[in-house]
């Protein structure tokens, strides 16, 4: 009697520890995926507050004050041209192959260890009145010949010049 009672009582420890061990994985999968969520919700979050589809409250936009000072800037640099050849203005300055900024891609190319390498990824822009933000993701090698990614914002004209390096 005795051996059967220890079996009995060994095969519940057993299953007990399974059940422990399960649990825990559980709760460590859970874990896992909501750390991925939370990682995969801020890289979301990080590439919509850069290309400038998320503003926080920088009061670019704020209605009460500075619509007139953004009309204003508009109608100096683009006096005497209507919305289609704004649009077209801007258009021109980026390729219609890839959708690369022509000048950021050039300053790029000129900073660059190995220009050849250059590789465009994305370009994303925002009017801003009288100046575009425009930010260019791009791939190319490094000194050591490694493949790496970078970005580049820059203010630029509605003429194309680049008129700042913002980041």
């Amino acid at each position: 009697m005795d051996s059967n009672e220890e079996r009995i009582a060994n095969i519940k420890k057993r299953a007990e520890t399974e059940r422990t061990i399960k649990d825990r994985q559980e709760k460590r999968n859970k874990s896992a995926s909501d750390k991925f969520f939370i990682l995969k919700f801020s890289s979301v979050f990080v590439a919509l507050l850069f290309t400038g589809y998320l503003v926080i409250d920088s009061g670019v936009f704020d209605d009460s004050h500075n619509t007139a000072r953004k009309d204003r800037t508009e109608t100096i640099s683009f006096r005497g041209t209507s919305g289609e050849d704004r649009k077209e203005k801007i258009r021109s300055q980026f390729s219609s192959w890839d959708g690369s900024h022509l000048n950021l891609e050039r300053f790029v190319k000129k900073r660059m260890h190995n220009p050849d390498s250059y590789e465009h990824v994305e370009t994303t822009y925002g009017d801003r009145g009288n100046h575009l933000v425009v930010r260019t993701v791009f791939r190319g090698t490094n000194a050591l010949g490694a493949v790496v990614t970078n970005s580049i914002t820059a203010k630029v004209s509605h003429n194309a010049q680049i008129l700042e390096v913002i980041e």
